[in-house]
């Protein structure tokens, strides 16, 4: 299957080509700009009213091909297959067929089952199960919280998935995470630090340490207060000098250690706070108080309190 654009405006060659250059262990610094740009939405638009970040498109050329540079140092090759348990991508549930033939042109090629976690709850997951297992990936890449509600659907009802490689992104790994993962899926886990402004910024390699991925053009350095401040060079829409995401760590030799990240005074990204693996709490979009998981049906979008459901559902039968 041959063709130049994946979606947008992103150019396949120039993806390989950043990717071979990585392989070879070259320190990528782009000096040319296109000018063409886009807004994508960043990882704080969970939290209050959607933010944005521009983007060239050099750099999520980039950034793609880092992506297939750090799958591959789980012992992933590409072309095997794998799966994307994921928020869906650009909005595609909104956007034009064409973008929606473009994403499903890109994940053919790449050889990928596309997974949304939108909405996750244990009739979806019932089914990721059968077909993840009739797919059979090489490697599972997902937000750490939905690969861990679903690992644990799975050992609840004593199902099993045969996937060597699992990538958990995107928010914090707890050890009592990685045990089920690992135990469920029969994988070995990789953690990964990125966010929507740069793509894929560090993951373990496999020893466990996590490296920066420095050769893409991204430099970290450690704050006053632990937090860790990141620097794009190749991002010619906008200045990414010293950008606090929040996340905390000690940095040597380009690895980070005691990392801590995406979680403030117990919320993260998909605002799940968990405590142990029996117990996992919620907090409510509306007042902050905590969701009741079984009234809420196992629903990961828009969680409500008792009191706010109720008055939700009061609003709604008027």
């Amino acid at each position: 299957m041959k063709y130049s654009k994946l979606f947008w405006f992103v150019e396949l060659k120039e993806i390989e080509d950043y990717y071979n250059r990585l392989k070879k262990g070259e320190t990528i610094e782009i000096k040319e700009f296109s000018g063409k740009t886009k807004e994508l939405c960043t990882s704080g638009s969970t939290t209050g009213k959607p933010k944005y970040v521009t983007v060239n498109k050099e750099q999520l050329e980039l950034r793609f091909a880092a992506e297939w540079y750090t799958m591959e140092l789980t012992g992933w090759k590409r072309g095997e297959r794998w799966v994307h348990l994921w928020y869906p991508l650009v909005r595609e549930h909104k956007d034009s067929k064409s973008n929606k033939e473009k994403l499903s042109l890109k994940r053919k090629y790449e050889n990928c089952l596309f997974l949304s976690y939108f909405n996750l709850n244990d009739n979806m997951m019932k089914d990721y199960y059968y077909k993840i297992k009739k797919f059979k990936p090489k490697l599972l890449v997902s937000y750490s919280e939905a690969v861990w509600i679903f690992a644990n659907f799975l050992d609840k009802n004593n199902l099993r998935l045969n996937i060597p490689y699992v990538i958990s992104s995107g928010g914090h790994l707890y050890p009592e995470w990685r045990k089920v993962i690992e135990k469920t899926m029969n994988s070995k886990v990789f953690n990964r630090l990125g966010c929507s402004e740069f793509g894929v910024i560090a993951q373990e390699d496999r020893k466990g340490n996590m490296r920066i991925v420095s050769q893409r053009g991204l430099s970290v350095k450690k704050g006053n207060n632990n937090e860790l401040l990141i620097t794009d060079i190749n991002n010619k829409a906008i200045v990414f000098k010293d950008y606090n995401l929040g996340d905390t760590g000690k940095i040597k030799d380009d690895i980070i250690t005691d990392l801590k990240g995406k979680i403030k005074s117990g919320k993260s990204y998909l605002r799940i706070f968990q405590n142990t693996i029996e117990k996992t709490e919620l907090i409510c979009i509306r007042c902050n108080g905590i969701v009741d998981v079984d009234k809420n049906k196992g629903t990961l979008a828009n969680p409500l309190c008792g009191k706010c459901l109720k008055e939700r559902d009061e609003k709604q039968n008027n």
